[in-house]
């Protein structure tokens, strides 16, 4: 099972994106960055919409509403008219930089993480050990398994 973090980031720069690519390294926990100006596409906008399970403006940089960039003037444009969700999903798609930084795909939990806060620190934490856990306890209990004769390697590989 790939437990390995997909952090989508359209700034790799900034402090938040430091911060947060240390505290995994500190829990050990792996993780790949990609580069969200570079690779968001219309399937993966969806997955991200998906299960993150919220609305757009959640997921929308928060100074979209006050920027002067021209990505987020045009993005006001389109919030004025009660836009559809796949034209909010195309705009999002042609201009990457109104999504907020560091949106993290959790694959064995299925779950979208956006942002990097003291409550996604807490939830990043929770996900990891509990499955650390799991992966430890079920590692014993096979090495058990096979100890006693119940099952063999090569089963379950």
């Amino acid at each position: 099972m790939n437990n390995t973090i997909t952090l989508y980031s359209n700034n790799t720069k900034d402090k938040r994106h430091l911060a947060l690519l240390a505290y995994l390294e500190r829990f050990a926990i792996t993780y790949e960055v990609v580069s969200l100006n570079d690779n968001i596409d219309r399937p993966l906008m969806k997955k991200i919409m998906r299960y993150y399970n919220a609305d757009f403006d959640t997921i929308l940089n928060t100074k979209w509403r006050s920027s002067r960039a021209k990505d987020c003037i045009g993005l006001r444009k389109i919030m004025n008219n009660d836009p559809t969700f796949n034209q909010l999903l195309d705009y999002c798609v042609a201009h990457p930089k109104v999504l907020r930084n560091n949106i993290m795909w959790i694959p064995h939990k299925k779950r979208i993480i956006v942002g990097f806060s003291e409550e996604n620190k807490e939830e990043l934490l929770k996900i990891y050990v509990t499955h650390k856990l799991k992966q430890s306890n079920r590692k014993s209990i096979l090495a058990k398994a096979i100890e006693i004769g119940l099952t063999n390697e090569e089963e379950e590989e």
